[in-house]
Protein backbone atom coordinates (compact mmCIF):
# COMPACT_ATOMS: atom_id res chain seq x y z
CA UNK A 1 0.00 0.00 0.00
CA UNK A 2 1.64 3.07 -1.20
CA UNK A 3 2.18 5.60 1.64
CA UNK A 4 3.29 9.22 2.23
CA UNK A 5 4.52 11.03 5.70
CA UNK A 6 4.86 14.73 6.42
CA UNK A 7 6.39 16.28 9.66
CA UNK A 8 6.32 19.65 10.84
CA UNK A 9 7.27 21.62 14.26
CA UNK A 10 4.49 23.77 15.18
CA UNK A 11 4.80 26.43 18.04
CA UNK A 12 1.64 25.54 20.51
CA UNK A 13 1.76 22.85 22.89
CA UNK A 14 0.70 19.30 21.75
CA UNK A 15 -2.62 19.00 23.63
CA UNK A 16 -3.47 22.49 21.40
CA UNK A 17 -2.24 21.05 18.11
CA UNK A 18 -4.06 17.33 18.57
CA UNK A 19 -7.22 19.50 19.20
CA UNK A 20 -7.25 21.29 16.49
CA UNK A 21 -6.07 18.23 14.31
CA UNK A 22 -8.59 16.28 15.02
CA UNK A 23 -11.43 18.57 14.78
CA UNK A 24 -13.06 17.73 11.24
CA UNK A 25 -14.99 20.66 11.27
CA UNK A 26 -11.24 22.72 10.87
CA UNK A 27 -9.69 20.37 8.56
CA UNK A 28 -10.70 22.28 5.70
CA UNK A 29 -9.15 25.71 6.69
CA UNK A 30 -5.75 23.69 6.71
CA UNK A 31 -5.71 20.18 4.40
CA UNK A 32 -5.21 21.29 0.57
CA UNK A 33 -7.26 18.14 -0.28
CA UNK A 34 -10.63 19.08 2.19
CA UNK A 35 -13.57 20.72 0.48
CA UNK A 36 -15.92 20.51 2.87
CA UNK A 37 -16.78 17.69 6.15
CA UNK A 38 -20.52 16.93 6.92
CA UNK A 39 -21.96 15.55 10.35
CA UNK A 40 -18.62 16.90 12.14
CA UNK A 41 -19.49 16.85 16.06
CA UNK A 42 -18.99 20.28 17.88
CA UNK A 43 -16.10 18.92 19.35
CA UNK A 44 -12.65 17.14 18.44
CA UNK A 45 -13.63 13.38 17.22
CA UNK A 46 -13.40 10.40 19.68
CA UNK A 47 -13.22 6.53 18.49
CA UNK A 48 -16.10 5.58 16.83
CA UNK A 49 -16.99 9.09 15.26
CA UNK A 50 -17.92 8.93 11.23
CA UNK A 51 -17.57 12.35 9.21
CA UNK A 52 -18.11 12.90 5.59
CA UNK A 53 -15.59 14.85 3.58
CA UNK A 54 -15.74 15.67 0.19
CA UNK A 55 -11.71 16.13 -1.02
CA UNK A 56 -9.98 16.74 -4.11
CA UNK A 57 -6.67 14.70 -4.59
CA UNK A 58 -4.47 14.91 -7.18
CA UNK A 59 -7.53 16.76 -9.68
CA UNK A 60 -9.76 13.92 -8.30
CA UNK A 61 -13.24 14.67 -6.12
CA UNK A 62 -14.89 12.63 -4.28
CA UNK A 63 -16.60 11.96 -1.37
CA UNK A 64 -14.76 9.77 1.48
CA UNK A 65 -16.40 8.37 4.59
CA UNK A 66 -13.94 8.63 8.14
CA UNK A 67 -14.16 6.61 10.89
CA UNK A 68 -11.91 7.22 13.77
CA UNK A 69 -10.06 3.60 14.79
CA UNK A 70 -7.93 5.07 17.81
CA UNK A 71 -7.48 8.55 20.10
CA UNK A 72 -4.86 8.21 22.07
CA UNK A 73 -4.69 11.94 23.27
CA UNK A 74 -2.23 13.54 22.64
CA UNK A 75 -0.16 11.67 20.95
CA UNK A 76 -1.88 9.55 17.85
CA UNK A 77 -4.83 9.80 16.16
CA UNK A 78 -6.01 7.41 12.90
CA UNK A 79 -8.93 7.34 10.51
CA UNK A 80 -9.80 5.12 8.36
CA UNK A 81 -11.76 5.68 5.04
CA UNK A 82 -13.24 4.55 1.82
CA UNK A 83 -13.84 6.65 -0.78
CA UNK A 84 -18.26 6.21 -1.81
CA UNK A 85 -18.72 4.73 -5.52
CA UNK A 86 -14.70 3.55 -5.74
CA UNK A 87 -12.66 0.77 -4.36
CA UNK A 88 -10.45 3.38 -3.32
CA UNK A 89 -9.54 4.47 0.52
CA UNK A 90 -7.00 5.05 3.56
CA UNK A 91 -5.78 5.13 6.75
CA UNK A 92 -4.81 8.47 8.08
CA UNK A 93 -2.55 8.56 11.27
CA UNK A 94 -1.37 11.71 13.04
CA UNK A 95 1.24 12.12 15.57
CA UNK A 96 2.34 14.01 18.04
CA UNK A 97 5.35 14.47 20.20
CA UNK A 98 5.97 17.20 22.78
CA UNK A 99 9.20 19.17 22.12
CA UNK A 100 9.33 21.90 25.35
CA UNK A 101 6.59 23.96 24.06
CA UNK A 102 6.29 23.10 20.16
CA UNK A 103 4.66 20.28 18.77
CA UNK A 104 5.98 17.48 16.35
CA UNK A 105 3.66 16.57 13.97
CA UNK A 106 3.75 13.84 11.88
CA UNK A 107 0.85 13.07 9.47
CA UNK A 108 0.54 9.57 7.26
CA UNK A 109 -1.57 8.90 4.85
CA UNK A 110 -1.53 5.17 3.08
CA UNK A 111 -3.97 4.45 0.32
CA UNK A 112 -5.53 1.99 -2.39
CA UNK A 113 -6.18 4.09 -5.89
CA UNK A 114 -7.96 2.88 -8.70
CA UNK A 115 -6.06 4.96 -10.96
CA UNK A 116 -3.05 3.88 -12.84
CA UNK A 117 -0.52 6.13 -13.08
CA UNK A 118 0.70 5.86 -9.51
CA UNK A 119 3.94 7.10 -9.61
CA UNK A 120 2.43 10.74 -10.50
CA UNK A 121 -0.10 10.27 -8.13
CA UNK A 122 2.15 9.64 -5.05
CA UNK A 123 4.08 12.38 -6.20
CA UNK A 124 1.16 15.14 -6.33
CA UNK A 125 -0.04 13.68 -2.95
CA UNK A 126 3.26 13.88 -1.09
CA UNK A 127 3.32 17.47 -2.53
CA UNK A 128 -0.32 18.43 -1.08
CA UNK A 129 0.65 16.20 1.93
CA UNK A 130 3.87 18.63 2.17
CA UNK A 131 1.59 22.16 1.79
CA UNK A 132 -1.09 20.81 4.11
CA UNK A 133 1.29 20.81 6.99
CA UNK A 134 3.02 24.19 6.19
CA UNK A 135 -0.91 25.82 6.16
CA UNK A 136 -1.53 24.00 9.44
CA UNK A 137 1.43 25.46 11.06
CA UNK A 138 0.63 28.77 9.46
CA UNK A 139 -2.91 28.42 10.53
CA UNK A 140 -2.17 27.07 14.39
CA UNK A 141 0.68 29.89 14.67
CA UNK A 142 -1.41 32.80 13.59
CA UNK A 143 -4.09 32.23 16.39
CA UNK A 144 -1.60 31.31 19.56
CA UNK A 145 -2.91 33.76 21.19
CA UNK A 146 -6.89 32.53 20.99
CA UNK A 147 -8.19 29.93 23.57
CA UNK A 148 -9.62 26.84 22.58
CA UNK A 149 -11.80 26.65 21.03
CA UNK A 150 -11.46 29.46 18.95
CA UNK A 151 -13.55 31.13 15.94
CA UNK A 152 -12.31 29.73 13.18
Amino acid sequence: MPTVSSTITINRPIDDVFTIVTDARIWPHWHVSSLHVEGAPQRPLEVGDTVIEHFRVADRTGIACWQVAICDRPQHFVVIGSVLNSTSGGTVSYHCAAVNETTLFTRTFSYVSERGDLPTLHATIQAESDSALFRLKTFIEQRSNLPLPFAY
